[in-house]
């Protein structure tokens, strides 16, 4: 058996999905930008100062390379929170990345930490999962919401 037959069954792989997936986490994190700002919080061009954000901050993974959370906010009263928000729609991968998702953002420097998730693409037990492990880790407070709205009352209520 030579290379080239050790690929030819595998299926091609549908960009269009994709980059779909890709636009829809976008226009996620673009709602999530339009809910701080709406709740006072305005994008920061560094390290940000109270009631801003930075978009895209930059920190180390479980891997040692370097990930972009989609937020790091200074919030009032909660400090420094690093926010990973990942939306998707249909079934798919997003569920297996959880616990590189959990225990890179629980290396992360700030104490405060969100992991949001939108969309129904992941498994009920995947979520119930994250939620659980997120609470048994003692030396962060790592909170886990599965959408913008619930998110939103707990950095309003805080």
């Amino acid at each position: 058996m030579n290379q080239e037959s050790l690929f030819e069954d595998l299926p091609e792989v549908d960009s269009g999905k994709y980059e779909a997936s890709m636009l829809s986490n976008q226009k996620f994190c673009d709602q999530v930008e339009q809910s701080l700002v709406a709740l006072g919080f305005r994008e920061a061009q560094g390290v940000p100062s109270q009631n801003e954000f930075l978009k895209s901050a930059p920190y180390t993974d479980m891997y040692g390379g370097i990930r972009k959370a989609a937020f790091l906010v200074q919030h009032q009263t909660l400090g420094a929170v690093r926010i990973e928000a990942h939306k998707q729609e249909q079934s798919g991968s997003v569920d297996q990345k959880f616990p590189f998702f959990l225990e890179s953002l629980r290396l992360a420097p700030e104490h405060n930490l969100v992991i949001l998730l939108g969309g129904k693409g992941y498994k009920q037990k995947a979520f119930d999962w994250i939620k659980t492990a997120a609470r048994n880790i003692q030396d962060k407070q790592i909170k886990v919401f599965s959408d913008l709205d619930e998110f939103i009352s707990f950095f309003v209520s805080k």
